[in-house]
């Protein structure tokens, strides 16, 4: 099945969770979908932050067909879980009807769990075959715990 590019508007449906991108030295063109080729889902043990799929199973986009859909399905790849547990301790001091004051200990990602919130997508090869451009590493992850006390008055 082939696809007129030109006539592809800005907001695609096809548009598929791994994109493959390629130049013929006067161009660059990209095809919206890369090409399967194995399974690149790994085993929860096997993954890293180096390596969260299987980048091997994926065509090399010298190879693709221009103009031609991919053969990845929609969400067939699922990114990173999140974790986030935050806990707030309140302690009210009161020192007339009217005046009190109030002491805050507040605490996010308590547990200082790493939550990675990006993995690179774009499928870019060098010319030996090997990912380059961080495909299917993580490269990016959330905030560290933070906490915070505070004291409030209030009158």
């Amino acid at each position: 099945m082939g696809v007129n590019e030109e006539r592809l508007g800005a907001f695609d449906q096809r548009k598929r969770s791994v994109g493959a991108v390629r130049t013929d030295g006067r161009t660059l063109w990209c095809v919206d979908c890369a090409s399967v080729i194995g399974n690149p889902v790994l085993p929860r043990g096997d993954r890293t932050p180096a390596r969260w799929f299987a980048t091997e199973a994926f065509l090399n986009p010298a190879l693709m067909t221009p103009g031609v859909f991919g053969n990845l399905g929609r969400n067939s790849l699922v990114g990173p879980g999140f974790q986030n547990w935050d806990i707030s301790l309140l302690k009210n001091f009161h020192f007339t009807e009217h005046r009190s004051l109030q002491f805050r200990a507040e605490s996010f990602n308590i547990f200082n769990h790493t939550n990675f919130t990006g993995v690179g997508t774009t499928l870019r090869l060098d010319a030996a075959g090997n990912p380059t451009g961080g495909f299917g590493a993580v490269n990016a992850a959330g905030p560290g715990r933070v906490i915070s006390l505070g004291l409030k008055l209030l009158f």
